[in-house]
């Protein structure tokens, strides 16, 4: 009985600490596994702390820029006195209408100025990187989803997390769309399968947002989801019905932004038209000596406007 537990007791001294990573003992852990553990333990206030972080430096950011080159169209459309004009101003803006609403929005709220024209922008911003959180540590744990966050937000994201533009807006509700689906999928790959209605609802609001943020948000949005269901396709053999069909019923909604970018490369071929026609030596000399004075200054990172 004694040499049984004098075994035992040889065992417990040799076995190694719980809780540490596979051939890691308790001796040879160092600063770094100390660092996993604490962000691994910690994730969602490290998420916090660094979408705070990001916050900051977007409003400083913003306060130290005023609005330039196509910012300017964004407030020129949110400022319109009526709906009317509000829809007439649209084609200049080159893009759909959702975000220069949010902006006449802010503008309503907190008054003409460079950060609240910026602030659907910085807000759509943290909510991309709150998505790329979330569908990064599903897949590799919540260390890596804390690096996506702080990759995204090193250069040149975060000169898109304080613009009057939609981008932040667009990338947004792609993540939206990406993390419904993976939701809708890893729900369909579970066993027993679970309900999986608000991720395909998620997906659709993604969808419809991305197409009403950018011209060119059916094709950010569109191509990832289609190569993510390719893939699916070849490992399970059979098609998702429910996910083709929930993207195809967000499709629609090209029918509210396909006029409003027809009128817009309307009205932009009417303008090269008649401003080159007749084309002569004088008017392409004007050309470029406009170009290079628009350039210019913001090569030089100079201020177009200079609002409150």
């Amino acid at each position: 009985m004694q040499l049984r537990k004098m075994e035992e007791a040889d065992e417990s001294v040799n076995s190694p600490a719980p809780n540490l990573p596979l051939g890691v003992s308790g001796s040879a852990r160092n600063v770094g596994d100390l660092c996993y553990d604490l962000l691994s333990r910690y994730g969602l206030l490290s998420l916090l702390l660094l979408l705070a972080l990001v916050f900051a430096r977007s409003v400083c950011g913003s306060q130290q820029k005023a609005l330039w080159n196509d910012e300017i169209y964004s407030v020129i459309v949110a400022t319109q006195p009526t709906w009317h004009k509000f829809a007439q101003a649209m084609p200049s803006e080159c893009n759909p209408p959702l975000y220069p609403l949010l902006a006449r929005l802010a503008i309503r709220l907190f008054g003409l100025t460079d950060l609240s024209v910026r602030m659907p922008d910085i807000l759509s911003f943290l909510a991309a990187l709150a998505g790329v959180y979330v569908f990064v540590r599903r897949e590799c744990g919540v260390v890596f989803g804390l690096l996506a966050v702080v990759l995204i937000f090193s250069e040149p994201g975060w000169t898109y997390s304080f613009e009057a533009r939609p981008y932040g807006l667009l990338l947004a509700f792609l993540m939206l769309a990406l993390v419904s689906w993976q939701s809708a999928a890893n729900a369909a790959e579970a066993t027993p399968p679970r309900p999986r209605r608000l991720a395909l609802a998620g997906m659709v609001v993604g969808i419809v947002g991305s197409i009403l943020s950018h011209g060119i948000g059916i094709l950010e949005v569109g191509v990832p989801l289609l190569l993510g269901e390719a893939v699916r396709l070849y490992r399970t053999r059979r098609p998702d019905w429910p996910v083709f069909t929930t993207a195809l019923a967000a499709i629609p909604a090209l029918a509210i932004i396909l006029p409003m970018m027809r009128r817009t490369s309307n009205l932009l071929l009417i303008y090269t038209h008649a401003w080159m026609h007749p084309l002569t030596l004088s008017k392409i000399y004007s050309f470029c000596t406009s170009n290079i004075r628009m350039t210019m200054p913001l090569l030089l990172n100079s201020n177009l406007i200079d609002l409150p």
